[in-house]
């Protein structure tokens, strides 16, 4: 849980400023947020859809919060997902595939939006490519794209996890989470 006591934490925006139709300016963004929800400070992380700030409640509450008004001012359908800060440390220090992993824009963290009590590890495994590898954790999944078309090419994609996972899912690489781990408070 993340509130006033426990600082800031990362809101991950899905699927925002992937094509013409996903479109959300994170300065508007950062501007509404700070309007409607009451916050002095609230900053954003390259284009993707990377919201930190204090909420100022339950960070679940925000999350749907968050969700509603991107539908309603920019008209992307976006689920949220968030992560405390020290959630979101604890992710990127535990990376169990960081021996295996070269360039960091290749190896992805999935975080999924509540705890998935049993992972089916052969089914995952199975739909990998030469070249990938995963590993898991209740509330996220460990990818490395180790292949030339990177994440492109795989088939343990964000719509792969959530339809066997049954969770909200959505990915960021490594590089993007530790410069997020280190904006947060």
């Amino acid at each position: 849980m993340c509130g006033e006591s426990e600082g800031e934490c990362v809101f991950f925006l899905r699927g925002v400023n992937l094509g013409a139709r996903s479109r959300v300016s994170m300065p508007l963004l950062r501007e509404l947020v700070a309007s409607k929800f009451g916050l002095e400070r609230v900053r954003t992380h390259l284009q993707s859809g990377n919201l930190l700030c204090t909420p100022p409640a339950g960070p679940q509450d925000f999350a749907d919060g968050l969700t509603k008004l991107v539908r309603e001012w920019f008209g992307v359908d976006s689920p949220v997902v968030y992560r405390t800060a020290a959630d979101l440390r604890r992710a990127v220090e535990a990376d169990p595939l960081a021996d295996v992993v070269g360039d960091e824009s290749f190896s992805h963290v999935m975080f999924f939006d509540r705890d998935v009590d049993s992972f089916d590890g052969r089914r995952f495994r199975d739909a990998l490519k030469d070249g990938e590898d995963l590993a898991w954790a209740p509330r996220e999944l460990y990818l490395w794209y180790g292949t030339p078309r990177g994440l492109h090419g795989s088939r343990i994609t964000q719509a792969y996890a959530e339809r066997h996972l049954g969770v909200t899912v959505t990915a960021r690489n490594m590089r993007t989470l530790r410069k997020l781990a280190t904006m947060l408070d």
